[in-house]
């Protein structure tokens, strides 16, 4: 059998140790080496380790080809204070000891994963790379303060990460990295984690080692949550599952959105980033007891898969926001229950995507939503997607709407700018209010009878423009006239 590692690499945006690629042959499973020191002793000592539970000690230390194995007849503690590398780490159920890194060593545990049972691990300041799946159910898991790295290539789906039981894991104020590499297909992989666990920083980075890319997916199990308390990057790959975080989010160009959810949690504020690149994150919803989530001081605009407001302020990015992806029929993609939208003078850009679907069909949800520009877009079959706006509801846009592909139904569209329709527009029967002082253009190009909705004119001053021919031919449309004029450019 053959066993391909790659060691010591960090996630992005993080300071990279040395990169070398070890290849390991052998054509017997892994053997196990004893811990069977009954007082504090090290690990790089040899008289602490055999080959049996319980027996002699003298054997080598356990190295690559070896699974450390902790249980109850070793009750001593154990200190790493080198750099290691094993096959495996296992503390079995009756392990009372503590492992325990000392200093800053290079802890690299390869394709016996780490399973944990019972005794205490702490990671100190050591840099912890495991190339396989981590399994706590019992004990006590303390984390680096550098960096807990769960990597590993894989050629099946894979849970790389399961806490259950009694486990109780400590972030150690240090960085979680969830960087499975799925090769050249689309892996799935699973991570499961008690909810009442709290991680202080989160890298989550499906990897591809193909160029280019085929994403694979990073999900949380139903039933967990991955919850941050510090910063939360998306790297890499699809996100799906459960996460929430209380400090900044930060996307990188290579994050390929997904139907996941992540919640800002925290009471104060809160910022988001879209690093170098295109990179799009998952759902978002705010769910704040206080304080604002604004973008970061280099984001200028922002791409999600769909966007939700339940508690507490967002402000939108100056240039645009993105709510874009995949959907399936009635997904609702975008929502204000609570709180104030500050839409900072920007754009808002719906954008659907139909590939194995016939129909698309994505909801505007919120009792009176305020917006600068809209413009709805679709790819690569526009004629499928169709926006809309919930039965009551009313969106509100204060400057330009632009009406691209796809369709627009339901609700009601107040408008105090100008609204320009394309011909690859389909059709929109919600009704459209024009409002405010200044004038406004209605712009339909070749599309003359897009428009299928009742429209009300009631300006406090100004006109509205038509700068193309209208065509009012819908079953039981009207045209309603409160204040104001419409006039021909003609």
């Amino acid at each position: 059998m053959v066993y391909i590692y790659q060691f010591g690499q960090k996630c992005k945006e993080f300071k990279v140790l040395a990169l070398f690629l070890l290849l390991v042959a052998t054509n017997s499973p892994a053997a196990n080496r004893y811990w069977i020191a009954n007082t504090a002793g090290s690990w790089h000592d040899p008289a602490n380790w055999a080959t049996t539970s319980g027996g002699a000690g003298g054997s080598s230390i356990p190295n690559l080809a070896d699974i450390a194995v902790f249980d109850v007849n070793g009750s001593g503690d154990c200190i790493i204070s080198a750099d290691m590398m094993v096959d495996g780490l296992h503390m079995l159920s009756g392990f009372a000891g503590n492992v325990s890194a000392s200093g800053n060593p290079i802890i690299t545990i390869a394709n016996s994963g780490f399973v944990q049972q019972s005794g205490s691990f702490y990671g100190a300041s050591a840099f912890i790379e495991v190339l396989s799946p981590v399994v706590l159910t019992g004990g006590v898991f303390i984390s680096s303060d550098d960096m807990l790295r769960i990597g590993g290539q894989y050629m099946n789906d894979q849970t790389i990460f399961s806490q259950s039981g009694t486990n109780v894991f400590l972030p150690n104020y240090g960085t979680v990295a969830f960087c499975p590499d799925g090769g050249c297909e689309p892996m799935r992989f699973t991570i499961t984690s008690n909810n009442n666990t709290v991680f202080n920083k989160v890298f989550a980075e499906a990897q591809s080692s193909c160029s280019p890319a085929t994403p694979s997916t990073l999900e949380v199990s139903n039933g967990s949550m991955i919850r941050v308390s510090g910063e939360l990057h998306h790297n890499d790959g699809i996100l799906n599952g459960q996460w929430s975080c209380n400090g900044d989010l930060f996307v990188n160009a290579a994050a390929d959105a997904g139907v996941g959810t992540i919640t800002f949690a925290g009471a104060q504020m809160q910022s988001y980033y879209r690093l170098s690149g295109a990179g799009s994150t998952c759902r978002i919803v705010i769910d704040k007891t206080g304080g604002m989530v604004l973008p970061g001081s280099t984001t200028s605009d922002f791409a999600v898969n769909a966007f939700a407001l339940i508690n507490g302020d967002f402000q939108m990015p100056s240039d645009t926001f993105y709510i874009e992806g995949i959907h399936t029929g009635g997904d609702t993609i975008f929502t204000q229950r609570n709180g104030i939208i500050d839409h900072n003078e920007g754009w808002v850009a719906f954008v659907g995507y139909d590939t194995a679907q016939s129909y698309v069909s994505a909801q505007i949800s919120g009792s009176n939503i305020n917006l600068n520009n809209v413009a709805l877009m679709a790819a690569p079959s526009p004629e499928t997607f169709v926006l809309q706006i919930a039965s009551s509801g009313t969106l509100h846009i204060e400057n330009t709407l632009v009406l691209g592909n796809g369709s627009l139904v339901d609700g009601t569209l107040i408008l105090e700018g100008d609204i320009f329709v394309e011909p690859g527009f389909t059709s929109s029967n919600s009704t459209v209010v024009f409002t405010g002082n200044n004038t406004q253009i209605v712009d339909l190009s070749t599309n003359t009878s897009a428009l299928n909705g009742n429209i009300t004119i009631n300006k406090s001053a100004s006109d509205v423009l038509l700068s193309s021919p209208l065509t009012l031919d819908a079953s039981g449309q009207s045209i309603v006239f409160t204040s104001g004029i419409l006039q021909t450019n003609s």
